[in-house]
């Protein structure tokens, strides 16, 4: 797995974890920049299955839906300043669409995950 990807997943683990245990001691994840985190990941991640289309053999029409979704998910990001966690900051008073929100990276995170593991 990509250590971008990994990355991300451990993120994942570790927000859950502190939602289950709020009051627990030792690691905690701040709060700030989640969404920006994991976009980031999810895109670096991306842009390197994508660079490695000579080594992988994808099926033409897989690629091109690949190199489509991965552009959506940009432009998604920089029209909601999700880099510069403009997208936290606007989510942070309401739990709802902040998780929601989060839990649709993280699907996508654990989308590309698994498919990983198919090529």
């Amino acid at each position: 797995m990509n250590q971008q990807l990994s990355d991300a997943v451990d993120l994942a683990d570790e927000l859950a974890l502190q939602e289950r245990t709020p009051n627990r001691p030792g690691k905690t994840v701040p709060t700030t920049n989640v969404i920006a985190s994991l976009h980031a990941r999810i895109m670096g991640f991306l842009k390197v299955v994508l660079q490695d289309r000579d080594r992988i053999e994808y099926e033409m029409k897989h690629f091109r839906a690949l190199e489509r979704s991965a552009a959506i998910l940009l432009f998604w990001g920089s029209e909601h300043g999700v880099g510069n966690g403009d997208i936290d900051r606007a989510l942070q008073n309401s739990d709802f669409l902040r998780e929601t929100v989060v839990q649709v990276l993280l699907s996508i995170g654990a989308l590309l995950s698994q498919s990983m593991w198919i090529v």
